[in-house]
């Protein structure tokens, strides 16, 4: 059985910016048929031939088409795909598992002379005998960008939420410059609705890289907020795009947010740790995201809250691969910003100049087991890792310094070694995945020392196994893998390294 890449992603929902020219032509069924049958095709002709050298979806059933299919995922089967001899058109082969609309998006596409897709267009029908009556409609503000061709949709559930079904149920893409759009089709029910806009046109949405994303915020909170439609059209739910989705914000800024969740927990939370939710912090000390672990003596439990702008995550569990009697973080540390400028100061700046940078982070607590001698002290510790470009080795420098002073307690150069001329390692070392961030994969890398026998494996934020990526004897050197997390939701996820008596674990951070 063949499937069709139709995995939704808000990152693939866009504006594409390309040329004029290569177009969908017809749909069948067309715009709004019903009673269209379980077990169908569903094809979508073009005016031009595809490349059909192009790939999207899976590794092993790449397709010449990008296209979201509908929604929840488990609503439609995909048993086959084909395209006709003059290449023109793609027939997908589906079963139908439920009654109801559907929507499919065309996103991307290729002409055989290499010319883009000109537009996304989308694709309404329903295997009922009706569809959805009703519009909403309003504008998208783009500032001072041209709207046209910002996808704009209604999902089932907030932007960014965990629970399942997180698709476009009904949506359009803007048609002109003016911003106004109308989404057709739309059935009685609470929506979310939202927008995104590719700036640069690489088909991806990354509001790391300055591309928009907007929800409906009429409270101007920052939060998506909802629409009812009941037995009637919704006019004037007007969105704004934002390039500032994550916000940069320094250590403090999401704390007192994270002390209110966590003593919804317990109401003697003690603030443990605090580290940037990135693999690469800004100089400045400001991260799109915090995390935040607290311990309640009381109920001898983590509360593990990662804090972004526009969401926050809350998980508690008992054990997290950190010690319980490790010191309580006070309340006059010195914030994220601070600590940076100590650390530029103390030798990171000259450091990132004379090595090729592919990752910063701040980490704060008090971390024992990295420094037994200052076992009563708290710090935050600056880690940087470059590239020596004169022989390719990894290198990382680390400050430590007093997490209330700023005093230097410690600074430490450590060669990692060549994990791509596979030079022997000097150590066992779990190393910090990339991206961090990731969206849905990320590399894993380890270094052994010595042959081992290896134990790595993933798991969520309550400390339940998710996957065991590596379970045997390996080699002594330098080993890179995958870790795909399409089929998991967004959040905290750990992945912890067994090699014979070493145990280190990392953390990194899933956004869909």
């Amino acid at each position: 059985m063949k499937k069709l890449a139709i995995v939704f992603s808000l990152v693939l929902v866009a504006n594409l910016a390309l040329a004029q020219g290569f177009h969908l032509i017809s749909t069948d069924p067309a715009e709004g048929t019903v009673n269209v049958p379980h077990n169908t095709i569903i094809s979508f002709t073009f005016n031009a031939p595809l490349d059909t050298t192009w790939h999207f979806g899976d590794e092993d059933e790449p397709v010449p088409v990008g296209a979201l299919g509908p929604e929840p995922e488990d609503s439609v089967e995909v048993v086959d795909w084909w395209v006709s001899p003059d290449l023109t058109t793609i027939s997908v082969q589906v079963e139908h598992q439920m009654e109801g609309d559907f929507l499919w998006i065309i996103l991307l596409a290729y002409s055989n002379t290499g010319e883009p897709l000109a537009e996304p267009a989308c694709l309404h029908y329903s295997t009922s005998d009706s569809m959805g009556p009703w519009t909403v409609s309003g504008t998208i503000d783009a500032g001072e960008v041209d709207p046209t061709h910002t996808a704009v949709g209604l999902m089932a559930i907030p932007l960014f939420s965990d629970d399942e079904g997180g698709g476009m149920y009904a949506g359009t893409f803007v048609p002109d410059d003016s911003g106004d759009y109308t989404i057709p089709y739309v059935s009685n029910g609470v929506w979310w609705p939202v927008a995104a806009y590719d700036l640069n046109g690489d088909g991806t949405i990354d509001p790391e890289s300055g591309d928009l994303l907007g929800f409906w915020d009429p409270d101007e909170d920052n939060q998506p907020d909802s629409v009812i439609v009941a037995n009637g059209n919704l006019t004037e739910i007007d969105i704004t795009l934002l390039d500032f989705i994550f916000q940069e914000v320094t250590a403090r800024e999401y704390l007192p947010q994270a002390w209110e969740l966590a003593d919804e927990w317990a109401d003697d939370q003690e603030l443990r740790m605090i580290g940037a939710g990135t693999d690469i912090i800004n100089l400045d000390g400001t991260a799109p995201g915090w995390g935040y672990l607290f311990w309640s003596p009381s109920g001898e439990f983590f509360t593990n809250i990662m804090i972004m702008s526009i969401f926050a995550q809350v998980d508690t569990t008992s054990e997290i691969g950190f010690p319980n009697d490790m010191l309580p973080i006070p309340a006059n540390f010195l914030d994220s910003d601070e600590a940076m400028i100590i650390a530029s100061e103390n030798g990171i700046t000259e450091f990132e100049q004379e090595y090729d940078l592919t990752e910063r982070w701040l980490h704060g607590g008090n971390f024992r087991w990295v420094y037994p001698e200052h076992e009563d002290e708290l710090f935050w510790v600056v880690g940087s890792t470059g590239i020596d470009p004169d022989n390719d080795e990894e290198v990382t420098l680390l400050i430590a310094m007093d997490i209330v002073t700023g005093e230097i307690v410690q600074i430490d150069w450590e060669d990692v070694g060549d994990p791509v001329d596979e030079q022997l390692p000097r150590d066992f070392e779990l190393y910090h995945n990339y991206p961090n961030p990731f969206n849905p994969s990320t590399t894993i890398s380890y270094a052994l020392l010595l042959p081992a026998i290896v134990e790595l494996a993933v798991y969520n934020i309550n400390g339940e196994l998710i996957t065991t990526l590596v379970d045997g004897l390996q080699t002594a050197g330098t080993h890179t893998l995958q870790f795909d997390g399409s089929d998991l939701p967004s959040g905290v996820y750990f992945y912890n390294m067994k090699a014979g008596d070493i145990s280190q674990t990392n953390r990194m951070l899933l956004v869909k």
